[in-house]
């Protein structure tokens, strides 16, 4: 029996927010002859995989190329299992992988109504929408005129996956974007919701927790790529080359559900 081992590598897409390296592992266990692989998911949310194997006389039981998805935070989640064709020959693997954060084959619930992500009886202006010509081009995004340290809420039921507020730098440059400071909640459906601009220091959760629509998050501040104090927020699902943002109907005083506008205020008035 001749076997010929080539290592396997984990590349990432990553998240436009999230610049570290994530908790997954990809890793291989070879007994009498069968090698399966299997995942290690230490995140608050599930990831996408995307396999290719180059065979050398073996079989995959899901093929040559394949893309699986982990659930959050599952420990040795089994993916495929390799066999020989004929032992009396030289056999043998290679194998590339992609990852990208979130399912991408999640159902997203377009219809669902976000509660405007402050404060009951505050009112604010969303000074650039929807594809905004300032940062927002081919966007799905909304900024807020919310001032320094005013209190972000949750739009909508989520896990909190990822909170970053070391950052105090500000500059209006897209290369800024990397001092973002921001919460990032996961939703049931398989959407993120991303709150940005967040003070130094100025978040009120951290990552696994389980927050309410309605609840304190955060402050609001003015710190990474920003011209001013706002709060940035956006909706989205991943995709294999990265996100793509959703434009969300939001309840308004007057109980309808509405996409909201640029230049317009609206009250949030109940929960």
């Amino acid at each position: 029996m001749r076997f010929l081992f080539i290592v396997y590598l984990l590349s990432c897409i990553q998240s436009n927010l999230i610049s570290r390296d994530f908790e997954v592992k990809v890793y291989s266990e070879t007994n009498a002859g069968v090698t399966e692989f299997f995942v290690d998911n230490d995140e608050y949310f599930p990831v996408t995989i995307e396999f290719e194997f180059d065979l050398k006389n073996m079989k995959s039981t899901l093929g040559a190329h394949f893309t699986v998805v982990v659930p959050a935070k599952a420990m040795k989640h089994v993916v495929t299992k390799l066999a020989v064709d004929d032992a009396k020959k030289v056999y043998g693997y290679k194998v590339k992988t992609g990852l990208t954060m979130g399912d991408i084959n999640a159902s997203v619930d377009i219809g669902f109504v976000y509660e405007l992500p402050y404060q009951v009886g505050s009112t604010y202006k969303v000074f650039q929408g929807y594809n905004g010509k300032i940062t927002h081009k081919g966007e799905n995004a909304l900024d807020f005129s919310m001032a320094v340290g005013d209190v972000i809420t949750a739009s909508r039921d989520g896990i909190v996956v990822e909170v970053v507020q070391k950052n105090s730098r500000t500059c209006f440059d897209p290369e800024c974007v990397k001092y973002n400071n921001f919460i990032l909640i996961l939703h049931s459906d398989g959407s993120f919701a991303e709150y940005t601009h967040i003070m130094k220091d100025g978040s009120l959760v951290q990552t696994g927790d389980t927050v309410s629509v309605g609840e304190q998050i955060g402050y609001s501040g003015k710190v990474g790529y920003a011209s001013g104090p706002h709060l940035h927020f956006e909706v989205y699902v991943p995709s294999k080359r990265g996100k793509k943002t959703l434009k969300t109907l939001f309840r308004t005083e007057n109980e309808s559900a509405e996409l909201l506008v640029e230049g317009m205020s609206y009250i949030r008035f109940k929960n």
